[in-house]
């Protein structure tokens, strides 16, 4: 492993842990094993590693958009509901392990920052778009009762985001209690379907 990629994952795993303004680049390079100088032989200073992880953050939502392609086709043969729980039990597949971190990261800085914030802001936004397509067709099919497809994408993403970020910070810190929220996440996806699946 690179020294650059050392650097970025002792990072990312101090940033979860006490905050971006809480880990300096001293505990950044003690915990690589490297003198600060070497540090700045691979970034200006933190806030470009910030960047950094934003743009991975950033490349882990553009790399669901073929994931989401195939709920899409499950619709054909699927109904609203099975398609949600299926979306469910692949999202914490579908992120990654360094994604658990990453989304606490963004998570903690997003009004701390507004460099985060508007990242934030595009990545929901990329999210609710994602899923649009999916309800559209659904609705095509005569699965889901005529409704305003961004409405219900935007309801859907919103309401798990929370709970995801509560799941991965669980599972972050190696608590039990991950599973309820997984549970959470299932209840909103059966609340989904009972407004907007055709009976």
């Amino acid at each position: 492993m690179s020294t650059k990629q050392s650097i970025f994952d002792q990072a990312v795993m101090l940033f979860a842990k006490h905050g971006y303004s809480g880990a300096s680049i001293r505990d950044i390079c003690n915990a690589v094993g490297i003198k600060e100088s070497s540090f700045y032989n691979h970034y200006v200073g933190k806030k470009e590693l910030m960047y950094e992880i934003l743009e991975v953050w950033k490349e882990a939502h553009l790399n669901i958009e073929p994931v989401i392609e195939r709920y899409k086709l499950m619709s054909h043969n699927h109904s609203l509901r099975e398609i949600l729980h299926a979306y469910i039990n692949n999202l914490p597949e579908l992120w990654g392990s360094n994604i658990q971190q990453l989304l606490y990261i963004v998570g903690n800085e997003v009004f701390k920052n507004s460099e985060v914030d508007k990242f934030s802001l595009i990545a929901h936004e990329m999210k609710v778009n994602l899923k649009i397509p999916v309800f559209d067709e659904l609705q095509q099919l005569g699965k889901m009762i005529p409704c305003n497809s961004h409405q219900v994408s935007y309801l859907l993403t919103h309401s798990l985001s929370s709970q995801l970020r509560n799941y991965y910070i669980c599972k972050l810190y190696g608590d039990d209690d991950s599973y309820s929220y997984l549970v959470r996440m299932h209840e909103t996806a059966d609340l989904i379907a009972d407004m907007f699946e055709t009976k």
